[in-house]
């Protein structure tokens, strides 16, 4: 994704479960959106998409669970994103940050179903499972 390199090094705050299986992470200095939300400079939204989280080589939470725990969901912070990779042919995604934490998403249908989007406040960076790394300005 072209917001790579702005977003390596950033910590990480307010992971949370959304609706059904999304999953929502700040990253970055917090600002007030003017509908008086706070958001990080960045934020990763996993948008009905398959996602695990993996720490020291172990499972720790998956999309599949029969009951999603927000604690387990929060190792995701206060943490330092330090590297990001997308994969060909798959579009998968694995985020990967200090402390042998890892976020992996996956794109299992070619319907466009399933999305992550990276977000700041003026750009928006979408995969989704029909190959296209997408890029809209605000």
């Amino acid at each position: 994704m072209d917001c790579t390199e702005k977003i390596l090094g950033l910590a990480t705050w307010g992971a949370k479960k959304g609706v059904g299986t999304h999953l929502t992470l700040e990253l970055g200095e917090e600002w007030l959106t003017s509908r008086n939300y706070v958001r990080g400079k960045w934020s990763i939204w996993v948008a009905g998409a398959p996602w695990r989280i993996i720490s020291e080589g172990s499972l720790i939470e998956g999309s599949d669970s029969e009951h999603i725990c927000s604690e387990k969901i929060g190792i995701l912070n206060n943490r330092e994103l330090e590297k990001l990779t997308i994969g060909h042919p798959a579009y998968d995604a694995v985020f990967e940050f200090s402390g042998n934490v890892r976020l992996e998403v996956f794109m299992t249908s070619s319907d466009g179903t399933g999305e992550l989007i990276v977000m700041s406040k003026n750009d928006a960076y979408s995969l989704n499972g029909n190959g296209k790394i997408e890029h809209e300005s605000s």
